[in-house]
């Protein structure tokens, strides 16, 4: 820029959450000077001409701070770190993440869970229910979270991180993406910060500063966007090790919400993160996990694409002393790896985590906590039945994928008066919109199926999965439920 250091002025200023999830309270600039001490935890820093008084570099930074008053001696509760991956499913985490996933096998002995199965069709009720439970924004199920969204504060929700603050964890929740964040997208967030560290105050400002605009996609400047998230997380565990137990919650969605093959980019990342803090995670618990298969790109649109939708990636590693003290643990894990299973369980394991305190013995039975924590779902640290269906596991109907289904000729009379029913239906909800909506009409049927309905009989999850299709099958209810996918125009429409 041909500009001295002598020219430039140094300014900084620290800013954090304002009164609600959608404010920040900036404090006044001020001059700094190499060897300045900040005592803040999100800052802004900019270099300016001197006699101009024009920016010329600015830039966002963090540090942790912290909010423990004193260290937690021989405390032998284990951390728990939850990292997500949004729009992830067990087969693209595979096709796109080779690196990481090989660390995660290898290096931290990651038990891969094949049979996890959604319970919500996007984001937020799958989060809401591995975070408190409940069940929300499901057509045919009652909604329990008891909030008005648009008008209410999420902070009564009884958040699973709540539940490790009790038990004096220092928490964290990092999420990108602002304007979809879980909580407060199209909803009012929560009142009051919902953990020790949260990182949407630093996402807000670097959304709204002007480096933004000026860089390359999912950057910030010369930071890749996730890279940022991940560095957060890791001063998080590195200040903290051995101060206190840790919770942490880290959200990913840009990364990979939009395009499916776009989180590639991420896998050297996550591999260097994974493997930079293989001794501080050692003594954890580890889940990485997708919320859900892709939703959008043109996956959507083959049958196996709509099977991976359902099937999100699910990992679990355990504490090392576990694992070497406790095979029979690790075998219950690794057989329920291969059973149906659901977001519902995976909120009863972290209760279970939660309580377990300094008994990590796991040695009481499994009936013992069976609707202790919830009415639904099971801890996939103690045994599970390998013959349950999608009804045992409260997997909704249309997200079950051992659901067997018979495909129907595009020709056939069932398929036209169903078509025609469903874009009726279409134009019905559009009718008030025509001023901007056009008129929808059907360019093609690409398929049909019949949804068998679900049986009584408890046939193990990978038997039903590779029977899929099945043909022959007699269907003696009386309910019959049908799945069409055709295209409508304008705008050729899936």
């Amino acid at each position: 820029m041909g500009l001295e250091i002598d020219q430039l002025t140094f300014e900084y200023r620290c800013f954090s959450r304002g009164e609600d999830d959608f404010t920040l309270n900036y404090n006044n600039w001020n001059h700094f000077e190499n060897g300045t001490l900040v005592n803040c935890e999100f800052l802004e820093v900019r270099a300016l001409k001197s006699y101009l008084r024009f920016n010329v570099y600015s830039n966002h930074h963090f540090q942790i701070i912290n909010h423990e008053k004193e260290r937690i001696i021989n405390s032998r509760r284990t951390n728990v770190f939850i990292i997500v991956l949004d729009s992830l499913s067990h087969s693209n985490f595979i096709r796109k993440l080779p690196k990481t996933l090989s660390v995660l096998i290898n290096d931290y002995k990651s038990i891969i869970f094949n049979g996890m199965t959604k319970v919500g069709d996007n984001s937020f009720p799958n989060a809401v229910a591995f975070l408190s439970g409940k069940r929300t924004m499901t057509p045919g199920y009652e909604d329990e979270i008891n909030i008005d969204i648009r008008k209410e504060f999420f902070d009564s929700l009884p958040l699973i991180w709540n539940d490790f603050s009790s038990k004096n964890y220092t928490t964290l929740y990092a999420e990108d993406y602002t304007d979809y964040n879980l909580f407060t997208y199209l909803s009012k967030g929560f009142k009051n910060q919902p953990t020790t560290h949260y990182f949407r105050p630093f996402w807000l400002s670097i959304y709204k500063s002007w480096l933004i605009h000026r860089s390359t996609y999912l950057c910030y400047g010369n930071n890749k966007m996730h890279n940022i998230q991940l560095g957060y997380l890791e001063k998080f565990i590195q200040f903290y090790n051995d101060i206190t137990p840790l919770f942490a919650l880290t959200w990913f969605t840009e990364i990979g919400h939009d395009y499916i093959n776009q989180v590639e980019i991420a896998d050297e990342d996550f591999e260097g993160f994974l493997k930079r803090n293989i001794k501080k995670l050692e003594n954890s618990f580890l889940f990485i996990l997708g919320d859900h298969g892709h939703r959008f790109d043109d996956i959507r649109r083959t049958s196996i694409g709509r099977m991976e939708e359902r099937l999100p990636f699910f990992s679990m590693s355990l504490p090392k002393n576990i694992r070497q003290q406790r095979k029979d643990i690790i075998d219950v894990v690794k057989k329920n790896s291969n059973t149906l299973t659901s977001f519902w369980d995976f909120y009863v394991t972290l209760k279970d985590i939660a309580n377990m305190g300094n008994n990590d013995s796991f040695e009481y039975n499994q009936s013992s906590i069976i609707g202790v924590y919830s009415k639904r779902g099971e801890s996939l640290l103690r045994p599970i039945n390998d013959k349950r269906n999608c009804k045992d596991a409260n997997i909704p109907e249309e997200f079950c994928p051992c659901q067997q289904e018979i495909s129907l000729p595009v020709n056939d009379e069932r398929s036209n008066i169903l078509s025609r029913m469903f874009i009726n239906y279409l134009n019905f909800i559009l009718y008030n919109s025509t001023n901007v909506c056009e008129k929808l009409e059907i360019k093609k049927i690409h398929n049909i199926e019949m949804l068998l309905p679900f049986t009584e009989e408890k046939e193990s999850y990978f038997f039903k999965l590779f029977n899929i299709f099945k043909k022959n099958k007699e269907i003696k209810s009386t309910k019959k439920v049908y799945r069409i996918t055709m295209q409508t125009i304008p705008g050729d429409v899936i």
